[in-house]
């Protein structure tokens, strides 16, 4: 049994990626395909040769047991055996890709991949000149969403344009194309089934889309929005993937988000730290109120319960963080500087206050 070396048949180095792979397959597929080579035996051998490789070099396990083979392929081919399966008259059935018409693979292909179908999947051809791929559901693709805090706390909505997979329009998802081998008056048409140039056997192409989304109110980073159906084609009939939206607070020039909460500092001036005041904040709602008690130190953190970020499922929001900031005058006028001095008279009379540098070593 010859050994195949379907890197050599492809043009392609073993360590070359999968998308030069198929670049390779679907140039010689087009150079050799019978439609352009009609009655060249050696085209046809080619290329069926070439759809052979990329049937193995395409799959991800194929490849990988293909590469594993090395010289101990003659003792895996005593060790397995053959196995072929050849197809009903005017089709294919339901099995592995050896005898079927258009894709009789060879001996060494049997040996290794026999009942392991062509690129993975099982085929059936439902009629002449058509084929049919088993169903399966379309890839979730992930997308990360970059927002401004006031989207995440009020809810907005976007058009976002994506990479994307999509039904191959030329073999409507199957992945092969059947063509007729050649007409014969009287007699059914024989069916050639060859794997589709457009998307390599996959039966989906990469394309770009648009697409509108609504993020709701009360996401934070590293939420997920579902965008049911807008993931990767389903191919076969198979439902489409989905679109998960990863969420990602921009910096705010004021707030800070933790989790749900939100953090701030505000600046108060020393004398309301001192007597306690009520001083005023932005939030998103408009300014809030907030009661600063007296004798309040710099550092000291106010939490308004229910004051955060909505939660999207739960009729409730986090909370607000205010720390303290205590700001001294940068300009002091002569009274200004004279009522100090006396302030400072009394407390070093009453000792106090202490020395706040006293224990700091």
């Amino acid at each position: 049994m010859e050994y195949k070396d379907y890197y050599k048949i492809l043009g392609v180095d073993k360590n070359d990626s999968t998308d030069k792979i198929k670049a390779a397959y679907r140039r010689l597929a087009r150079k050799y395909h019978p439609d352009v080579n009609s009655g060249n035996k050696e085209a046809e051998a080619k290329f069926k040769e070439i759809n052979e490789a990329h049937s193995v070099l395409n799959n991800p396990d194929k490849r990988k047991k293909y590469d594993e083979l090395g010289s101990n392929w003659e003792r895996v081919s005593r060790d397995q055996g053959f196995a072929r399966q050849y197809a009903a008259q005017g089709g294919y059935t339901r099995g592995r890709a050896g005898g079927v018409s258009g894709f009789d693979f060879s001996d060494f292909f049997e040996t290794f991949f026999g009942g392991e179908g062509m690129g993975g999947e099982f085929w059936q051809q439902v009629s002449p000149g058509r084929a049919a791929r088993r169903s399966s559901r379309g890839a979730d693709y992930e997308h990360e969403m970059p927002i401004i805090l006031e989207e995440a706390f009020w809810g907005t909505k976007r058009t976002i344009r994506l990479q994307a997979q999509e039904v191959c329009s030329q073999c409507q998802g199957n992945g092969i194309i059947a063509t007729s081998s050649g007409r014969q008056r009287g007699r059914r048409v024989d069916t050639q089934a060859t794997s589709c140039p457009g998307c390599g056997g996959s039966g989906a192409v990469s394309r770009t889309k648009t697409i509108d989304v609504k993020i709701p109110k009360g996401v934070t980073n590293g939420s997920k929005v579902r965008m049911a159906g807008q993931g990767g084609a389903g191919l076969g009939g198979g439902p489409n993937g989905d679109l998960y939206l990863l969420i990602k607070i921009l910096p705010h020039r004021f707030f800070v988000v933790d989790d749900y909460n939100l953090k701030c500092e505000l600046p108060v001036l020393d004398y309301e730290a001192a007597l306690g005041a009520r001083v005023e904040m932005p939030r998103f709602t408009g300014k809030i109120t907030i009661k600063i008690p007296p004798e309040t130190q710099s550092g000291t953190i106010l939490r308004l319960k229910g004051q955060g970020l909505p939660f999207t499922s739960k009729n409730r929001q986090g909370d607000l963080l205010v720390k303290i900031k205590i700001v001294i005058p940068s300009r002091i006028s002569q009274e200004e500087k004279k009522l100090l001095e006396e302030l400072k008279r009394v407390q070093e009379r009453k000792g106090f206050p202490a020395d706040p540098r006293k224990n700091l070593m």
